[in-house]
């Protein structure tokens, strides 16, 4: 049930939050997997899901985990959100940029950072919406 979901994903921000990383990912995994059941695998509240577990993963160290949950949320945002909600895919593209920049990729992290700022520039957005 979509309930359910929403209440684990409260929970896995608490536990962000918090920075009780482990309890977090434990959490969000459990919301993507009721999410997927009900809503289907390219929902926007699957890549909101996915985006938050890539912060987490982020913050605990796992740049990997981090980079394949931003960009698996990038490819439903790019679907489900289209020109819509732009700050939204540019703010994914930063964070995947970041983690290419952590791990000394320049030629993705450049690709990355400048279709944000066209995303940005487009929408008529400075990129400290």
């Amino acid at each position: 049930h979509r309930d359910v979901a929403f209440t684990l994903y409260n929970i896995a921000l608490v536990h962000q939050q918090r920075g009780s990383y482990e309890e977090a990912i434990e959490c969000y995994r459990e919301t993507l997997r009721v999410e997927r059941l009900v809503l289907g695998d390219r929902h926007r509240d699957v890549a909101m899901t996915l985006y938050k577990l890539g912060e987490v993963y982020k913050a605990h160290g796992d740049m990997e985990g981090a980079l394949e949950r931003f960009t698996e949320a990038l490819d439903i945002e790019r679907e489900t959100l289209g020109e819509d909600d732009p700050a939204t895919l540019a703010r994914t593209l930063n964070e995947i940029g970041n983690i290419q920049l952590a791990r000394g990729e320049v030629i993705p992290m450049m690709e990355a950072f400048n279709e944000a700022a066209r995303i940005y520039r487009r929408a008529g957005l400075s990129p400290n919406n």
